[in-house]
């Protein structure tokens, strides 16, 4: 029964050691994806503006405004981006949500889903003692 028991934890344990990372994991990564990802949209978006400034479809008092507004939103992303982030606190909460879900639950769905008295070895042997017993 005790081994039983210590696999059980085991188990949780390497679960907890899967899940918990990602809960736990700093946003640093995404925020720099993010950054190049905006950055080469307003790369795109400004060549395109300068193609449309060659070819004489837009007036160059356009094309200033659109070039303004590139630069602005880009400034406000990165500005967003510079924020510092509020997943830390919501992360540990996240993790500590499910290092407490995840050996509850498993605890309680065992105990109304499984077979308690299986881990019992002792009472196995009296069980086929007694079985073994009453065939003869």
């Amino acid at each position: 029964m005790v081994i039983f028991f210590i696999t059980i934890c085991v188990l949780i344990v390497a679960t907890l050691a899967v899940i918990l990372p990602k809960a736990l994991r700093s946003s640093d990564d995404e925020t720099v994806d993010q950054l190049e990802t905006n950055v080469a949209i307003a790369r795109e978006q400004r060549s395109a503006l300068l193609q449309a400034n060659e070819a004489g479809t837009i007036d160059a008092a356009s094309f200033e405004q659109q070039i303004q507004d590139i630069e602005l939103s880009l400034a406000n992303a990165i500005k967003e981006q510079d924020k510092p982030a509020e997943t830390s606190r919501s992360g540990w909460f996240a993790a500590g949500l499910i290092a407490l879900f995840v050996p509850i639950t498993s605890g309680a769905l065992y105990l109304n889903l499984g077979t308690p008295s299986a881990v019992d070895t002792e009472a196995l042997h009296q069980e086929l003692v007694a079985a073994q017993a009453a065939a003869n």
